[in-house]
């Protein structure tokens, strides 16, 4: 793994990072959410745009400009995350290329999420580069955790679209899953060239969101009154866990 570093924050193998999702419906909930994380500890807030209600051109960017001036100096995170991964709800392809595609041409995201799932080209890697902005390439399993040759495959395959972060969440069936995942994400943080991020989702999995530092995993996600996914903790918990444990090696 070669360390990534965008703006301040560097992705390596050292404490991972912090972030927090933030959900709105509208662009007037966002003073209030963002206030809400007032205390918080965190590196990246994660704007989920499947909860905003209205998702057109002139709404997205809106909300945007929006969110980037109440969460300077931290870092954005854009994701639109689809039903079958998670998400609230599914749009067309065409509309989640217009979104994506809107999100990086703004300039303002310092990460873009791309699910792994809908890249059927390199287009959308070829378009983030052209305008410098960064990608994490996901995959999200909220039924099972695939076997380890699976994981290890997919890891691999998703390294070989050459976005800049590669990330795995999966749902435990039980601490053997667990295992599993912390097992291949150790070794596939050492043989692929950009970070990695995983983990186990559910109050089985939370270990994956605090361990990160001992089997390779550089970002981990927190809550702040709202949580995105099964499992995550609080977000100050976590910090103070992620030390605990950066310390101790």
């Amino acid at each position: 793994m070669k360390p990534l570093t965008i703006q301040t924050i560097t992705f390596d193998q050292k404490k991972p990072k912090i972030a927090i999702p933030v959900m709105f419906k509208t662009i007037d909930e966002i003073p209030e959410k963002i206030n809400a994380l007032s205390g918080y500890h965190y590196d990246f807030i994660e704007w989920r745009l499947d909860y905003l209600e209205d998702l057109s051109d002139t709404s997205v960017i809106e909300a945007l400009n929006k969110l980037k001036l109440l969460i300077e100096p931290n870092l954005l995170i854009a994701t639109y995350r689809n039903k079958d991964e998670g998400g609230l709800k599914d749009i067309p392809l065409s509309d989640y290329y217009r979104i994506v595609k809107l999100l990086i041409n703004s300039s303002k995201c310092d990460l873009v999420d791309l699910e792994y799932s809908k890249i059927h080209s390199d287009e959308l890697i070829q378009y983030a580069r052209m305008h410098h902005t960064k990608t994490i390439i996901s995959y999200h399993n909220f039924n099972a955790t695939p076997d380890e040759v699976s994981l290890e495959d997919t890891i691999l395959r998703m390294s070989q679209v050459h976005g800049d972060l590669v990330k795995i969440a999966v749902m435990p069936r039980s601490i053997k899953d667990v295992d599993a995942l912390m097992k291949i994400t150790k070794k596939m943080s050492e043989e692929i060239s950009q970070p990695l991020i995983t983990m186990s989702m559910s109050k089985l999995g939370v270990v994956t969101r605090i361990a990160g530092e001992i089997y390779g995993s550089t970002l981990t996600f927190g809550s702040a009154n709202q949580a995105s996914a099964p499992g995550q903790i609080d977000a100050n918990k976590l910090d103070t866990l992620l030390d605990k444990i950066h310390q101790s090696l």
